[in-house]
């Protein structure tokens, strides 16, 4: 391995410097040489230097690999900075300058990184072999003895001591040591830069001319033009020297053929003792081979990037093991969802969704063996408007191998065939499904004991599976052909299953028909038929296909289905009859209990207070009775009233109209006034619904409410009652609550109570009928007003229920439609 000297490195940020130079000329139209050899990361110095040499030998070196990213980013920029130039946005274009000088910093840093670690590697330092660099450095140093002897000669000159022959093998290996250097080199003499010396490499590059003793613009006056006289010039007035690197030169030979050549060279002064430039040694190194083989590969790569950025299919260049996008066109980048922004990226930095997938084992594949190769069909999931998606390829990988023959990058073409895959996988699929559907359909046709044909309506010819002919009776073995059906078919169905398949197939629709028939035994069945026409390019029907069952028993089983709801219909109208007469009698009953049962009480409870009015005193302790006869009449009516309002709720239909529960309650309060006054007792409504029912009975509901809770308070404690509503889901509903119908939501009415409540283990009686929970003489009541409650909740489609405690009052709720 060569080894790396500070004179690399030196040189590698000289070319980063002129890399910058010839891009800003670019920027400014200041040249007309090639762009690729700025514009590819591959043709500059730099590039060459680092793919060439610093990747090879350097590889471990972490900086190396960075340098070799920031590089690339660099080409990157000047190409964005190129393309917007030539479109037009020039100002922009050179704004991009700016970017550029922030990365170039980055690259000569890493230079220094790079070069401290490869110096602190070597141990001793390797003799420099580079040729440009080996020839300066003698160059240097023959420059320095001849001002030596130079000095030395002129100091004897001055003593009057003839030291000449001292001297003159020095000088002698000197000039040997001069003309036989494989370098070009000159020495020129004098303001107008006479030739006093050339050595045959010199002679070799001007065309073997007579030029010693000449000044320069007479030995060679092809150069006039061309900025050399200019150069000499500034240098001999100067002092200071130049160095010129890959700068063309045209030059003519003996013959006078002009030829254009490369060179680097050195024009250094040569001073006299005074320190007073005399002449000019000029060195030159011809490199017009390595500039023609870089610009040839500079085209080279040009074209092989409009290759892939001009392909009709996706196609990218990835280099190095981390799969560095070098080129990429549009069509790839459109497939990864992404822009110009992946170029210089590694692969998976770019697309960072294809880590772990197949693709990068392949790739690794490729790059590793060497080998080219391609996939079909192969699947891979890419990021596009934020969701990642499955695509199908075709991929072909091909190896690219540099003068070494070792692989450096891989060429990526692909064909998205997701389209042809998917469609594919449906039709397998499809195939897939049909055959499951033939399966399931024999399976149903087995189970259903279906039969099926295909009927020729030209001949009449049918072709039937034998479960086809067993539905008609017929042999499974004979033929069983379309006038044989008709026959078949009882006088009755025949016109009609005729007319039946005429219609379908002058309509082109499905024909249905169950028919009867005979078999060949005289026994009756049902059939059940159904078909589809089959037409000719003309509409004309040619086949009708279909299925056939024998129906018998279902349609024996329908017949005496139907008896029986006849039966059944018969029941009902006769219970709808019974019904009919025990409302009468109920109608009855009320016309009963509101006058002919209540005439007598009225009459006890008018003539106990007569006697007890006239002959109280003649009594005695007698009136005692009287008063508990007048207290059980009243009792007797009170019980009569309720049982009336109860039967008039049970048979009244439920009313449909509009009520306001804020005007029902609003009433009721009002009848209740008396209580209410004599109880003190404070009660709260907040607003109320609106319901659907029966504005007399929800006036009964809230009635029997407010009393119990008016009567059933704690002695010595002020009642408080409070009326509120709110709106619950059907699914909010407890589960004991159970709305005689079933809707989204109802409206949810408590009325709540500070008396002395009760046990809900009794919960289920207090809406009984004649059922209490306290004696008579406690508190006053039937035992029916919770059981019309109940009754009234249910005509309006709700439902009613409680909660309670002994001695910490009841809450009553009431559900109804909403």
């Amino acid at each position: 391995m060569k080894p790396f000297t500070s004179a690399d490195f030196q040189q590698a940020k000289a070319n980063h410097l002129r890399f910058k130079s010839r891009l800003r000329a670019i920027l400014y139209g200041e040249t007309s040489e090639q762009e690729s050899t700025v514009l590819s990361q591959y043709a500059c110095e730099v590039g060459r230097w680092i793919y060439g040499r610093a990747l090879v030998d350097y590889e471990h070196i972490p900086e190396v690999h960075e340098l070799e990213r920031v590089h690339a980013s660099i080409h990157v920029v000047a190409r964005d900075m190129v393309r917007q130039y030539h479109d037009g946005h020039v100002d922009e274009a050179r704004r991009g300058l700016l970017t550029m000088e922030q990365i170039a910093d980055q690259l000569v840093d890493l230079l220094q990184l790079v070069e401290e670690k490869v110096a602190g590697e070597q141990k001793h330092t390797a003799a420099i072999d580079d040729p440009v660099t080996t020839e300066a450095t003698l160059l240097s140093m023959l420059l320095a003895q001849n001002q030596q002897l130079d000095a030395q000669i002129k100091q004897q000159v001055i003593t009057g001591r003839q030291t000449s022959e001292r001297h003159d093998p020095e000088r002698q290996l000197l000039h040997d040591f001069f003309m036989q250097a494989p370098a070009a080199h000159c020495i020129l003499r004098g303001p107008s830069h006479i030739f006093e010396l050339a050595n045959p490499a010199y002679q070799d590059l001007i065309g073997e001319r007579e030029i010693l003793g000449k000044p320069v613009r007479e030995a060679l006056p092809e150069l006039e033009g061309q900025g050399f006289y200019e150069l000499l010039d500034t240098v001999y007035t100067t002092g200071e020297p130049f160095v010129g690197k890959e700068l063309s030169i045209f030059l003519h030979n003996a013959q006078g053929i002009v030829r254009k050549a490369y060179l680097n060279f050195i024009y250094q002064p040569i001073r006299n003792e005074q320190r007073q430039v005399e002449g000019i040694l000029a060195f030159a190194y011809e490199v017009t081979e390595q500039i023609l083989a870089r610009d040839a590969i500079a085209e080279s790569e040009a074209k092989f990037r409009a290759l892939i950025e001009e392909a009709p299919i996706a196609t990218c260049l990835l280099v190095g093991a981390e799969m560095v996008i070098e080129i990429a066109n549009d069509t790839i980048m459109n497939y990864w969802g992404k822009g110009p922004s992946v170029i210089g990226k590694p692969l998976l930095e770019a697309v960072p969704e294809l880590k772990g997938q197949a693709t990068m084992q392949r790739l690794a594949k490729g790059y590793e063996t060497g080998q080219a190769y391609s996939v079909r069909s192969v699947s891979g999931q890419l990021e596009k408007e934020g969701m990642l998606k499955t695509y199908f390829f075709d991929t072909h990988y091909k190896p690219i191998r540099n003068t070494n023959g070792d692989v450096y990058a891989l060429v990526v073409m692909g064909i998205d065939v997701t389209e042809q895959v998917v469609t594919q996988q449906k039709l397998e699929a499809s195939q897939t499904d049909l055959i499951q559907t033939n399966q399931r359909l024999n399976l149903a046709l087995d189970a259903g004991r279906l039969g099926t044909y295909e009927l020729d309506l030209a001949t009449g010819l049918m072709t039937c599976s034998d479960q086809c002919k067993r539905n008609y009776g017929q042999p499974t073995e004979d033929p069983f052909n379309f006038p044989d059906l008709l026959r078949i078919i009882i006088d009755a169905d025949r016109a009609r299953v005729e007319q039946t398949i005429h219609n379908a197939l002058t309509t082109q629709t499905t024909y249905y028909a169950e028919y009867r028939i005979t078999w060949p035994d005289n026994s009756l069945h049902w059939v059940k038929a159904s078909g589809l026409g089959v037409y000719a390019a003309d509409g004309q029907a040619v086949k009708i296909t279909g299925v056939t069952q024998d129906i018998t028993a279902r349609r024996m089983a329908q017949e005496e289905l139907e008896q029986q709801v006849q039966q059944r219909t018969q029941q009902i109208q006769e219970s709808n009859q019974d019904l009919l007469r025990s409302n009468e009698n109920l109608q009855q009953f009320a016309y009963v209990a509101s006058h002919d049962l209540q005439e007598p009480l009225r009459k006890i409870q008018a003539f106990g207070d007569l006697l007890q009015t006239q002959y109280g005193d003649q009594i005695g302790e007698g009136v005692a009775h009287l008063e508990r006869m007048q207290s059980a009449a009243n009792r007797m009516s009170t019980l009569i009233r309720d049982l009336l309002a109860f039967s008039r709720i049970s048979t009244r239909q439920e009313a449909t109209s509009g009520v306001s529960l804020n005007q029902v309650i609003h009433q009721v309060l009002t009848d209740l006034d008396f209580q209410i006054r004599g109880a003190e007792a404070d009660i709260e409504v907040t607003q109320l619904p609106d319901v659907l029912g029966d504005k007399s009975q929800l006036s009964q509901l809230f009635q029997n409410l407010l009393s119990n809770a008016l009567k059933f308070h704690k002695v010595g404690e002020r009642p408080q009652i409070r009326v509120s509503a709110q709106l619950v889901r059907l699914d909010a509903l407890p589960t004991s609550v159970k709305p005689t119908r079933k809707v989204a939501t109802y409206q949810h009415i408590t009325v709540t109570d500070n008396g002395i409540g009760f046990d809900e283990k009794y919960l289920s009686r207090i809406f009984q009928v004649f059922q209490r929970l306290h004696s008579k003489s406690e508190y006053a009541g039937t035992g029916v007003g919770l059981a019309i409650c109940e009754k009234v909740a249910a005509n309006h489609g709700g439902a009613i229920t409680a909660s309670s405690e002994p001695g910490r009052g009841a809450t009553f709720h009431v559900y109804f439609p909403a």
